[in-house]
């Protein structure tokens, strides 16, 4: 397959990278836009990709190499197919290498880890994006484990092994064919408060038709009073974030001023600095967007 076809294929079906969104556990994408990927709400694009995803697919092989050169008793090989469960056919799984030991095969996903994502790898951990992801495979394939094979900060190597565990499958299964329903039945997944869900939104109503007016649905009412008691909430904690911060910068002012035109100053074992800090002039970019309010309508007498 051309890589266009590939992303095409993926279509089909929930791949791995797909799970964690869809569980509402990813931190940089929604359930949202899984969907609108999966319906074909968006082109797709075979040249865009991401200069961590560029590296990712370049260090693959090498990874590769340095886990088959440390298990020489391993047998390790790619499995360039698009693999499918027939009991769970909405999940499909595109894994990095197949492991054979013996009678026993397992999968091996190969990962290049960031320096500041780093501290999510010690003491043996595993960043849960990866558990899911790894569990989804093991659901397709049937496999018991999954090593993940990472490179960390680019001079790293480190193994984690990731074993099967059914509650974490069953859960997976239960959401992921929930999910898909939602994909054949064309039904978005429910408004999650998450940046990207509300990033997706505004992409697809960029604009108001002026002068256009709707009345919502009553099943609206509900939801409408939780946002405005929430949205009391947030106010209220403003006010006391914005007291808090009052008092603190109270209790700075009182050091800045005790400093004069000092650059640095000692209290016990705690150092205070107050240095010149230059920002050159720069121009903020025009934009548009739209806002959200709502007020209480005034009845006619």
């Amino acid at each position: 397959m051309t890589r266009e076809e590939w992303l095409e294929a993926r279509r089909r079906g929930i791949g791995g990278s797909d799970v964690s969104a869809i569980m509402g556990l990813n931190p940089y994408r929604s359930a949202l836009s899984i969907y609108m990927d999966k319906v074909g709400a968006v082109p797709v694009d075979a040249s865009e990709m991401s200069e961590q995803a560029y590296w990712g697919t370049v260090l693959e092989e090498p990874i590769a190499r340095r886990f088959a050169e440390l298990h020489p008793e391993l047998t390790v090989r790619r499995n360039n197919n698009i693999l499918i469960n027939s009991d769970y056919p909405f999940a499909i799984a595109n894994i990095d290498r197949e492991i054979r030991d013996g009678n026993e095969t397992y999968g091996l996903e190969i990962k290049t880890v960031g320096i500041r994502s780093a501290k999510f790898w010690e003491d043996n951990d595993v960043p849960l994006a990866y558990v899911l992801q790894v569990s989804h495979y093991m659901m397709v394939t049937g496999w018991q484990k999954f090593i993940i094979a990472a490179l960390v900060g680019g001079q790293k190597y480190i193994e984690r092994t990731v074993e099967r565990d059914e509650d974490i499958i069953q859960t997976l299964v239960a959401r992921e064919r929930e999910f898909w329903q939602m994909v054949q039945d064309q039904t978005p997944p429910e408004a999650d408060g998450s940046v990207n869900y509300a990033e997706i939104l505004k992409s697809m109503y960029p604009e108001a038709l002026k002068g256009k007016v709707i009345n919502l649905p009553m099943e609206m009412s509900s939801v409408l009073d939780s946002y405005k008691s929430l949205d009391e909430l947030v106010k209220d904690a403003k006010e006391q974030f914005d007291e808090l911060t009052r008092k603190r910068d109270m209790f700075k002012q009182a050091i800045v001023r005790t400093m004069g035109d000092a650059e640095r100053a000692v209290l016990g074992n705690t150092e205070i600095t107050y240095k010149n800090v230059s920002r050159p002039e720069h121009l903020v970019k025009a934009t548009t967007f739209r806002q959200f309010r709502f007020k209480q309508i005034k009845e006619d007498k």
